[in-house]
Order: C-alpha cells, then sequence, then structure tokens
C-alpha cells in the first residue's frame, strides 16, 4: 500500500523538474496529515545514500519528523555494525574526518569534469547525491553553501583540463586525417 500511495504522490506533483522535490513532499505531507498508511525513508527522498532531515523544507512537519526516526533507525544500525566488527577485529575502526571527506568531495568534482566531462550541473547532482549534499529540491544544504564555491573551483580546474584535452584530440585527429589524405596521393 506504501508503494502505491508514493507512486500516486507521483501522480498528483505532475511534471516536476526534481522527482522526490517540494512538490512531491507537499503530497506526501497531506497523506501524513490524513493518517495515511506511507513510509517516509530513503525512496521518497531519491535513494540517497543518507537520510537527513535538513534535505527536507521545514515547512513538512509530519515529514520531517518520520525522516528523524528514520535516521535515528539507521545511525543505531551503524552504530551496532561498528561495535560488531571491532568486537571481531578485536581494534577501533579508522574513521574518516569531515576533513578528509571534503577533500574527496572536492577531488570528485575535479575528476567528473576532468575524466568524464560532466556540466557543472551534472556534477552537482551527482556528487551532491552520491555524499547527501543536496535538499529535496536538489540545492546544497544551507550548511554546506559554504563550500561551493571551492567544489565549484575544482570543477571548473578539471574542465579546463576536459576543454584542453578534447581540443589536442581534434588536432590530432585533423593531423592523422591530413596525412592519411597526403599518402593517397
Amino acid at each position: 500500500m506504501a508503494s502505491v500511495l508514493h507512486e500516486m504522490c507521483h501522480v498528483a506533483q505532475g511534471r516536476a523538474a526534481v522527482a522526490h522535490g517540494s512538490k512531491f513532499l507537499a503530497q506526501v505531507e497531506s497523506l501524513l496529515k490524513q493518517g495515511a498508511p506511507i513510509s517516509v525513508s530513503n525512496p521518497e527522498l531519491g535513494a540517497r545514500s543518507a537520510i537527513m532531515e535538513e534535505m527536507v523544507p521545514q515547512r513538512f512537519r509530519l515529514v520531517r519528523a518520520r525522516i528523524r526516526e528514520a535516521q535515528a533507525r539507521e545511525q543505531r544500525a551503524i552504530e551496532r555494525r561498528i561495535k560488531q566488527i571491532e568486537a571481531e577485529s578485536g581494534e577501533p575502526m579508522n574513521t574518516v574526518t569531515w576533513r578528509d571527506t571534503l577533500v574527496e568531495i572536492e577531488t570528485n568534482f575535479n575528476d567528473a569534469a576532468s575524466i568524464y566531462g560532466l556540466t557543472w550541473r551534472q556534477a552537482l547532482l551527482q556528487i551532491g547525491g552520491e555524499y547527501a549534499l543536496l535538499d529535496a529540491d536538489a540545492k546544497p544544504l544551507a550548511r554546506l553553501r559554504k563550500h561551493v564555491p571551492a567544489w565549484r573551483k575544482a570543477w571548473q580546474k578539471g574542465r579546463r583540463f576536459w576543454l584542453d584535452n578534447e581540443k589536442a584530440k581534434k588536432h590530432l585527429q585533423s593531423v592523422i586525417q591530413a596525412q592519411a589524405a597526403s599518402a593517397v596521393r
């Protein structure tokens, strides 16, 4: 039943730019107010890598409460898994710091442009979804907006590399074609 209600929310939202954005969440909020048995977890936020209350606009009070509950369940499961791993290995887990993660995110923005040729928006959606950096409307979370200039700078550096590489490939192709044409004569 919850899946049917989920899909009904998509129909009711109409054609929206973001599948699980504010229009969708408004429908979910309405169903929750009516006591409908709809679940609120990763699928309702586009199956992002993490469930985070801050992804949901504050006006969706009931959705945010359900997300908080799901977030707490997920956190408890993570903590149980960490304890299990530490018990099995006899050593504390090596934790990654947020600073390490920020460096990794910057590197990923550079790679998205330099290796894959992604546009800024494509890179933001891809990496933002992977690291749960975006809200329900695919905009950077308020607490992370200060990092966007550094991410964009890393992307721009990668983009320049990509464009220079594409230019060099075209030049090389034209040289090869010119040599092939002169060899035929």
